[in-house]
């Protein structure tokens, strides 16, 4: 029999029996909790198909919970519920499926019945999506236990198509098969004392792939990804400057991402290092999740070349190719970029209709599964030579 248990985690009764009658009269078996502490254990009994979480609970708050889920390898899927703002539902989003949750939307208190029915109705014995995690053991199972360096293909929308971008990443691979990534793996590596070992390993296999590129590779660009925490260590300038002068890197080819967020979090240290990154020819570029008129007074007052904006809480948006009024704001977000010769970029391409809004709104940069997926360093000079041919 299909899965179609659901279960709802809010502390307003009301807005319970709402989203309880709703699913009810669609089909699912539904099972209510109000304290947030209760969630993790009761997702581990119950094994529901869906699982609708309030942010704002007692006990706990829904990102601590959805830590809990993503420890305890949670597939169900996932609708956040909250009367907050956007900006935080939207980066709540993005924290979710950073942890390889599945993440499929939200609803805005207060909601109408036909808005729930609309979310829901698509999920019931829908087949579960294969979770990040283990298309990461799909990819490393064949490897080398231990670190594994990837890079992720970054199609160019208004740049040259001449010049090759690639993202980096790391992932760990442990003796029982289980894989590390992202935001984990990077709070295992402080945890063990080896964030920055991590680090100079993801630049220095990258580094000697694009050395074996011999003469092509001089239109490859990479991209770094770099926690905030990493920014406030006064090394890392060294580590990364040294390493690209030993490799004889470009130093312009190589852009250093951080997290915005992060940065407006940290000290000093981390604004000081990124200045000194730019000042020494490399590229610095902030990932977010601000709304648009947070990214343009972003754009004064950061040292950055390039804002990434994660486009994956787009992926359930049944009405982006008619919504003018997003596409007039991101529109208008590449153009000033443009004009301050800032280049813009999407991650989170991960739908068709995504794919076309990045293009009308004029993106220099576009990444994800529906452009390009993930592969080894290892095989950076067939794929390269692949692509130049």
């Amino acid at each position: 029999m299909p899965n179609c248990r659901l279960l709802i985690a809010d502390d307003e009764p009301d807005i319970a029996d709402i989203v309880s009658a709703v699913a009810e009269d669609l089909g699912y078996e539904v099972t209510y909790i109000q304290e947030g502490s209760q969630v993790a254990s009761r997702v581990e009994v119950l094994d529901p198909a869906v699982i609708v979480l309030d942010l704002r609970m007692p006990g706990t708050d829904g990102v601590q919970i959805l830590s809990e889920l993503a420890e305890r390898g949670c597939t169900a899927r996932i609708v956040l519920m909250s009367g907050m703002d956007q900006r935080t539902i939207n980066s709540v989003e993005s924290l979710g499926k950073e942890k390889r949750l599945d993440i499929v939307g939200a609803l805005n208190k207060p909601m109408h019945p036909d808005d729930i029915e609309s979310m829901l109705s698509p999920l019931l014995n829908a087949q579960p999506t294969v979770s990040k995690a283990k298309e990461d053991v799909a990819l490393t199972q064949n490897s080398i236990y231990g670190p594994s360096v990837f890079f992720s293909p970054q199609q160019p929308i208004r740049e040259d198509a001449s010049i090759q971008r690639a993202a980096l990443e790391l992932a760990w691979q442990f003796d029982d098969g289980s894989v590390l990534g992202g935001e984990d793996l990077f709070q295992w590596t402080l945890e063990q004392k080896i964030s920055k070992c991590a680090l100079s390993i993801v630049l220095r296999e990258a580094l000697e792939q694009w050395k074996a590129l011999g003469d092509n590779n001089a239109s490859l660009q990479l991209v770094l990804p770099l926690h905030p925490a990493l920014l406030e260590d006064s090394t890392i300038f060294s580590l990364i400057s040294e390493t690209a002068q030993h490799y004889q890197f470009p130093q312009h080819n190589l852009i250093v991402e951080t997290s915005e967020s992060g940065i407006y979090n940290s000290d000093s240290t981390a604004i000081e290092c990124l200045s000194r990154l730019r000042i020494a020819g490399f590229q610095t570029a902030f990932i977010t999740q601000s709304n648009a008129d947070d990214l343009l007074t972003m754009i004064d007052k950061l040292p950055l070349d390039e804002i990434v904006v994660d486009m994956s809480f787009l992926s359930d948006d049944a009405s982006l190719s008619s919504n003018m009024e997003l596409e007039f704001t991101y529109s208008s977000l590449t153009s000033l970029a443009h004009r301050k010769q800032i280049d813009t970029s999407a991650r989170g391409v991960v739908t068709s209709d995504i794919a076309a809004f990045v293009e009308r709104c004029r993106f220099h940069w576009a990444e994800g599964t529906q452009l390009a997926q993930r592969v080894p360093v290892g095989e950076l000079v067939s794929f390269y030579s692949q692509t130049r041919n």
